[in-house]
């Protein structure tokens, strides 16, 4: 890795964004606003989490890893300008490999990547969170000063770059991922995780669970090798019929929630006891240089309840979603645990990315599978462009962005939400379809002409 030459070039500051174009939840695409959001990248070093989506549905440890956002140019593509990020080599902070050697990095393959910024507005300066999406182009040496087009960033292939700089292309560059750039959403929370004292406000009663053989949903099936469709209890009976499984009911306190990750806290070691090798006393006595091993042979699944507004946001956004409306399950992977000093551990995990999701009433085929495991949403056939924990984020950050509104506007908002629902319940029985009622008739009509026949 080269230690030289990562001085940020000096540019002029970047101009205020306007306030109005961070209001809800917004998605830019547009390459003009792309770029004035990038600018940050040109003055100070930003950090962000890297996901290869392909390779997360099919590996525990793999396809996830940490980067530094080097710069960003414009290119032409066809008829189109598109950004071009450069990504330092990520690295793996799950024991894993960010790029396995049976799964190179290919071009055309999505790319993701989440990081937080600072951004002037012409109110104030808004910290933010971003997911971006793109696609994977090639890697490349990156130079921060291209010799010929001062003020900008240079990159090509390691042929290329010796024909330029010679030999000292390998002092002056570094080997980067290049991503050119599709989307990019703005999360409405002002810090880079929700704590404790926001999360206290829409999520209650939190419980884990531990499944000794890893959970169904982080199986792979001997023969394809792909992951299990799925079984056919709901997940209550699961949970109920799973022997060996470990509930934690009682003394957990869900402390952080960022991205992609959750932190809880427990006064003891949650794995003792369980009933695997895994959770033997010589794989716990330092669990950090087990990872690998434990989340091979257990299964975690964090369960909690949520605040009335977060349910309803949730069930019109993911009504399969896995139990009854009020709880949501998250199978996770055990990321790192630290011991605290005042006692007690912390448990660090990352969420697996597999949707939980049931069939519920008519949709549910009898002998069918009860208790689904989608695969991630970028991967999905059907998907929705979210997953559950992302649309749980979601939702709590608009509902943080409504519960700071001043009292008077958000009792007329209320106002005018019960004066809807109350239509809605007025209106339920007095409307019935055109084709219905004329398909009514004529069942009428027919079975009268039939009588009069006979």
């Amino acid at each position: 890795m080269n230690l030289f030459g990562h001085d940020k070039p000096k540019s002029a500051p970047a101009p205020a964004a306007h306030a109005a174009l961070f209001e809800g939840l917004p998605t830019f695409h547009d390459a003009d606003t792309l770029s004035r959001l990038f600018r940050i990248f040109k003055e100070e070093s930003v950090s962000a989490k890297v996901e290869r989506p392909r390779v997360m549905s099919t590996a525990l440890d793999a396809g996830r890893g940490t980067a530094s956002i080097r710069g960003y140019a414009l290119r032409k593509f066809g008829e189109e300008i598109r950004p071009v990020i450069f990504l330092s080599s990520p690295r793996s902070e799950t024991g894993g490999n960010f790029a396995p050697v049976d799964q190179p990095l290919s071009p055309g393959e999505a790319i993701q990547f989440h990081y937080g910024a600072a951004i002037p507005t012409t109110k104030d300066v808004k910290s933010l969170n971003f997911t971006t999406k793109g696609v994977y182009l090639a890697t490349s040496i990156y130079v921060p000063q291209d010799p010929n087009n001062p003020g900008k960033p240079w990159s090509g292939t390691r042929e290329q770059a010796e024909k330029v700089f010679g030999k000292e292309y390998l002092v002056r560059g570094e080997e980067v991922l290049e991503v050119r750039v599709s989307d990019v959403s703005a999360f409405s929370h002002r810090t880079n995780a929700l704590t404790r004292d926001v999360l206290a406000n829409y999520i209650f009663t939190p419980r884990i669970y531990i499944l000794p053989g890893g959970g169904p949903w982080s199986k792979r099936s001997p023969g394809s090798g792909r992951y299990f469709e799925g079984v056919p209890n709901d997940i209550a009976t699961l949970l109920e019929k799973t022997e060996g499984i470990k509930p934690i009911p009682s003394g957990l306190a869900l402390v952080e929630c960022g991205v992609d990750t959750v932190s809880l806290t427990h006064p003891e070691m949650i794995m003792a006891d369980v009933d695997h090798e895994a959770a033997r006393p010589m794989m716990l006595r330092d669990p950090n240089k087990n990872l690998r091993e434990i989340n091979a042979g257990l299964g975690f699944l964090l369960e909690f309840e949520v605040s009335d507004p977060i349910r309803e946001a949730m069930m019109r956004t993911m009504p399969n979603k896995a139990g009854k409306e009020t709880l949501v399950y998250l199978p996770l992977n055990l990321a790192g645990t630290v011991q605290l000093s005042t006692g007690g551990w912390r448990y660090n995990f990352l969420v697996f990315p597999r949707d939980l999701v049931e069939d519920r009433g008519a949709q549910r085929k009898r002998g069918g599978l009860g208790l689904k495991f989608a695969p991630l949403y970028a991967l999905h056939p059907k998907s929705e462009g979210q997953n559950t924990y992302r649309k749980l984020m979601i939702a709590i950050g608009q509902r943080m962005k409504d519960d700071s509104k001043p009292e008077n506007e958000r009792a007329k908002i209320a106002s005018v939400a019960s004066a809807m629902e109350q239509r809605q319940r007025d209106m339920h029985d007095k409307h019935v379809d055109d084709k219905l009622k004329q398909a009514f008739m004529k069942r009428q009509e027919a079975r009268r002409q039939k009588d009069m026949g006979s």
